[in-house]
């Protein structure tokens, strides 16, 4: 299932995975072209996270394998600067009928070595205005854990699902198995660094060089709307592919610091609405 995907994530000519944010003529889709006018995605949603107006997670429950209602997130102090995400974004494709999620996140400051994770709901989840977050978990949300490593040269994914039933970690698991209470390996840990060379489900890259931000972005040091090496993120998955189903998506959250400690409380997140259900059950 997960050898020879029929539309991989970077080769497919929907979308640029390449380590920058700028549309290339006749490369497909990029992060510049969605802000201009979407592109020919069928949901983009770009959410800001300025450092200094941060909402972060705090409290021993705020864990990934914890319902959302176990959540608790307050405003200050920030995080720490490599955890710092100062944008979040993600943008839904249909390509032969298969249906292809593109997601990123820059922070303020580069690190070198960098996890984050990313979330896709398929109920609402909101945080609320008293310091907890309203919304479930449905079985199969969808949830991608990246490392970075190497100065940004190699990217480690692992692809897991919630699946209530898991209530045991299993030691090295494989796919199906329980990586947490609630958390089930879709795709097993394995090196995926996007080259738009190889057939892969799911894959992500960094910039390793200065790399042009289209949107308004401060580093903690460098140039204004230029991304240091190692603070813009981007990666792909074929959901059809991963779950042999297109899903449908209400929500978006990327999280950095515990993407795959599950014993250990994330810093912080950007979340948002990715309205994808009309297009999923269509």
């Amino acid at each position: 299932l997960f050898s020879t995907p029929v539309y991989a994530v970077d080769t497919n000519g929907t979308f640029e995975l390449d380590g920058n944010a700028i549309e290339e003529p006749s490369a497909g889709d990029d992060w510049s072209q969605l802000e201009i006018d979407g592109g020919s995605a069928t949901e983009y949603v770009n959410i800001t996270d300025k450092n200094g107006t941060d909402d972060i997670f705090t409290g021993g429950g705020s864990k990934t394998p914890k319902d959302p209602e176990n959540w608790l997130w307050k405003s200050s102090p920030p995080p720490p600067d490599k955890d710092n995400i100062t944008h979040a974004y993600a943008a839904n494709y249909m390509v032969g009928g298969e249906q292809i999620v593109y997601f990123g996140a820059d922070l303020y400051s580069a690190n070198g070595d960098a996890e984050l994770a990313f979330w896709f709901f398929q109920s609402e989840v909101k945080a609320n205005g008293l310091g907890g977050f309203d919304g479930h978990h449905v079985d199969e949300d969808v949830y991608i854990a990246v490392k970075f490593s190497n100065g940004g040269s190699v990217a480690n994914i692992t692809v897991f699902e919630w699946w209530a039933a898991c209530n045991k970690a299993v030691k090295n698991p494989g796919a199906g198995d329980s990586a947490a209470d609630n958390i089930k390996v879709v795709i097993p840990e394995s090196e995926a660094l996007c080259d738009n060379i190889g057939s892969t489900s799911a894959c992500a890259i960094t910039n390793t060089i200065n790399a042009d931000s289209p949107w308004d972005y401060e580093p903690k040091s460098g140039t204004s709307n230029v991304f240091p090496p190692t603070t813009f993120f981007e990666g792909g998955i074929n959901v059809f592919e991963a779950f042999g189903e297109n899903k449908c998506f209400s929500s978006f959250m990327v999280t950095t610091g515990a993407s795959t400690s599950f014993t250990s409380t994330a810093k912080d997140f950007a979340l948002g609405d990715f309205d994808v259900c009309s297009v999923a059950a269509s």
